[in-house]
Protein backbone atom coordinates (compact mmCIF):
# COMPACT_ATOMS: atom_id res chain seq x y z
CA UNK A 1 0.00 0.00 0.00
CA UNK A 2 2.84 2.34 0.92
CA UNK A 3 4.51 1.68 -2.43
CA UNK A 4 1.29 2.49 -4.31
CA UNK A 5 1.07 5.87 -2.56
CA UNK A 6 4.74 6.59 -3.30
CA UNK A 7 4.19 5.78 -6.98
CA UNK A 8 1.24 8.21 -7.18
CA UNK A 9 3.23 10.96 -5.44
CA UNK A 10 6.14 10.37 -7.82
CA UNK A 11 3.81 10.74 -10.82
CA UNK A 12 2.34 13.95 -9.36
CA UNK A 13 5.78 15.35 -8.41
CA UNK A 14 6.58 16.03 -12.07
CA UNK A 15 3.85 18.68 -12.15
CA UNK A 16 5.10 20.18 -8.85
CA UNK A 17 1.70 20.73 -7.20
CA UNK A 18 1.25 23.31 -4.49
CA UNK A 19 0.39 21.20 -1.40
CA UNK A 20 -0.99 24.30 0.30
CA UNK A 21 -3.80 24.27 -2.27
CA UNK A 22 -6.96 22.33 -1.28
CA UNK A 23 -7.59 21.41 -4.96
CA UNK A 24 -4.08 19.94 -5.36
CA UNK A 25 -4.45 17.83 -2.20
CA UNK A 26 -7.90 16.64 -3.35
CA UNK A 27 -6.46 15.74 -6.77
CA UNK A 28 -3.62 13.71 -5.17
CA UNK A 29 -6.02 11.94 -2.77
CA UNK A 30 -8.35 11.05 -5.66
CA UNK A 31 -5.40 9.68 -7.66
CA UNK A 32 -4.26 7.56 -4.70
CA UNK A 33 -7.77 6.17 -4.14
CA UNK A 34 -8.20 5.30 -7.83
CA UNK A 35 -4.85 3.45 -7.88
CA UNK A 36 -5.74 1.54 -4.72
CA UNK A 37 -9.14 0.58 -6.16
CA UNK A 38 -7.51 -0.51 -9.42
CA UNK A 39 -4.65 -2.49 -7.88
CA UNK A 40 -6.48 -3.60 -4.74
CA UNK A 41 -5.52 -3.17 -1.15
CA UNK A 42 -3.79 -5.59 1.14
CA UNK A 43 -3.22 -6.06 4.82
CA UNK A 44 0.07 -7.21 6.25
CA UNK A 45 -0.38 -10.12 8.63
CA UNK A 46 2.01 -11.28 11.31
CA UNK A 47 3.34 -14.84 11.26
CA UNK A 48 1.01 -15.87 14.07
CA UNK A 49 -2.01 -14.50 12.18
CA UNK A 50 -0.94 -16.39 9.06
CA UNK A 51 -0.50 -19.62 11.06
CA UNK A 52 -3.93 -19.15 12.64
CA UNK A 53 -5.50 -18.64 9.21
CA UNK A 54 -3.83 -21.82 7.92
CA UNK A 55 -5.20 -23.72 10.93
CA UNK A 56 -8.69 -22.37 10.24
CA UNK A 57 -8.39 -23.48 6.62
CA UNK A 58 -7.38 -27.02 7.64
CA UNK A 59 -10.33 -27.51 10.03
CA UNK A 60 -13.02 -28.23 7.44
CA UNK A 61 -15.72 -30.91 7.61
CA UNK A 62 -15.24 -33.32 4.71
CA UNK A 63 -18.98 -34.09 4.64
CA UNK A 64 -20.56 -30.62 4.55
CA UNK A 65 -17.49 -28.50 3.68
CA UNK A 66 -18.03 -25.99 6.51
CA UNK A 67 -15.40 -24.86 9.01
CA UNK A 68 -15.07 -26.77 12.29
CA UNK A 69 -12.40 -24.47 13.74
CA UNK A 70 -14.69 -22.84 16.32
CA UNK A 71 -16.70 -26.01 17.14
CA UNK A 72 -16.37 -27.46 20.67
CA UNK A 73 -14.29 -30.65 20.92
CA UNK A 74 -17.34 -32.60 22.12
CA UNK A 75 -19.05 -31.97 18.78
CA UNK A 76 -16.15 -33.08 16.56
CA UNK A 77 -16.41 -36.56 15.07
CA UNK A 78 -13.67 -38.40 13.19
CA UNK A 79 -10.83 -36.13 12.12
CA UNK A 80 -12.24 -32.65 11.57
CA UNK A 81 -15.82 -33.63 10.73
CA UNK A 82 -18.90 -32.37 12.56
CA UNK A 83 -20.37 -35.06 14.80
CA UNK A 84 -23.85 -34.24 13.51
CA UNK A 85 -22.73 -34.68 9.89
CA UNK A 86 -21.25 -38.10 10.68
CA UNK A 87 -24.39 -39.23 12.51
CA UNK A 88 -26.60 -38.12 9.61
CA UNK A 89 -24.29 -39.89 7.15
CA UNK A 90 -24.37 -43.08 9.23
CA UNK A 91 -28.17 -42.90 9.48
CA UNK A 92 -28.43 -42.47 5.71
CA UNK A 93 -26.17 -45.48 5.08
CA UNK A 94 -28.11 -47.65 7.55
CA UNK A 95 -31.41 -46.84 5.84
CA UNK A 96 -29.94 -47.63 2.40
CA UNK A 97 -30.58 -51.36 1.76
CA UNK A 98 -27.70 -51.55 -0.70
CA UNK A 99 -25.14 -50.42 1.90
CA UNK A 100 -26.84 -51.11 5.24
CA UNK A 101 -27.15 -54.32 7.22
CA UNK A 102 -28.56 -57.26 5.34
CA UNK A 103 -31.08 -59.68 6.73
CA UNK A 104 -29.73 -62.53 8.82
CA UNK A 105 -29.33 -66.03 7.40
CA UNK A 106 -31.52 -68.84 8.60
CA UNK A 107 -30.26 -72.15 9.98
CA UNK A 108 -30.35 -74.06 6.69
CA UNK A 109 -28.43 -71.31 4.86
CA UNK A 110 -25.72 -71.32 7.54
CA UNK A 111 -25.42 -75.13 7.43
CA UNK A 112 -25.13 -75.06 3.66
CA UNK A 113 -22.37 -72.44 3.81
CA UNK A 114 -20.51 -74.43 6.47
CA UNK A 115 -20.65 -77.49 4.24
CA UNK A 116 -19.58 -75.63 1.09
CA UNK A 117 -16.90 -73.37 2.57
CA UNK A 118 -15.37 -75.88 5.01
CA UNK A 119 -16.39 -74.56 8.44
CA UNK A 120 -16.13 -76.88 11.41
CA UNK A 121 -18.61 -76.66 14.30
CA UNK A 122 -16.53 -73.99 16.11
CA UNK A 123 -16.72 -71.57 13.21
CA UNK A 124 -13.11 -72.16 12.14
CA UNK A 125 -12.12 -72.90 8.60
CA UNK A 126 -10.61 -76.27 7.75
CA UNK A 127 -8.12 -75.89 4.94
CA UNK A 128 -6.11 -78.75 3.53
CA UNK A 129 -2.39 -78.05 3.69
CA UNK A 130 -2.03 -78.62 -0.02
CA UNK A 131 -3.76 -80.61 -2.73
CA UNK A 132 -1.79 -83.81 -2.02
CA UNK A 133 -1.73 -83.90 1.78
CA UNK A 134 -4.99 -83.67 3.69
CA UNK A 135 -3.94 -83.26 7.34
CA UNK A 136 -1.20 -82.06 9.66
CA UNK A 137 -0.43 -85.62 10.74
CA UNK A 138 0.23 -86.61 7.12
CA UNK A 139 2.73 -83.75 6.80
CA UNK A 140 4.46 -84.80 10.05
CA UNK A 141 4.73 -88.42 8.85
CA UNK A 142 6.10 -87.31 5.49
CA UNK A 143 8.69 -85.03 7.16
CA UNK A 144 9.76 -87.83 9.54
CA UNK A 145 10.15 -90.33 6.68
CA UNK A 146 12.25 -87.90 4.64
CA UNK A 147 14.45 -87.00 7.63
CA UNK A 148 15.11 -90.61 8.61
CA UNK A 149 15.57 -91.98 5.07
CA UNK A 150 19.33 -91.32 5.25
CA UNK A 151 19.59 -92.40 8.88
CA UNK A 152 18.60 -90.90 12.19
CA UNK A 153 19.73 -87.34 12.92
CA UNK A 154 21.96 -86.58 15.94
CA UNK A 155 19.74 -86.95 19.00
CA UNK A 156 18.03 -90.09 17.75
CA UNK A 157 14.43 -90.89 16.99
CA UNK A 158 12.96 -88.40 19.48
CA UNK A 159 14.91 -85.56 17.84
CA UNK A 160 13.58 -86.61 14.41
CA UNK A 161 10.00 -86.60 15.73
CA UNK A 162 10.43 -83.13 17.29
CA UNK A 163 11.90 -81.70 14.08
CA UNK A 164 9.14 -83.25 11.95
CA UNK A 165 6.53 -81.58 14.19
CA UNK A 166 8.33 -78.22 13.86
CA UNK A 167 8.47 -78.56 10.09
CA UNK A 168 4.77 -79.40 9.93
CA UNK A 169 3.90 -76.19 11.74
Amino acid sequence: MKQLIKDVLEDVADSQPNLNSEAARENIATSIISVIKAKGSYIEFTDSEIDEQKMKDSWVCSICGKSTYDVDYDYIGTGTNHLGCELMDEKRVRSDRRKGDRREKNYSQEKHEEKVFGHDQGGNYEHPYNSFVRSKEDIQKQAYVEMTSDGLPPGGDSQAVLESHKLAE
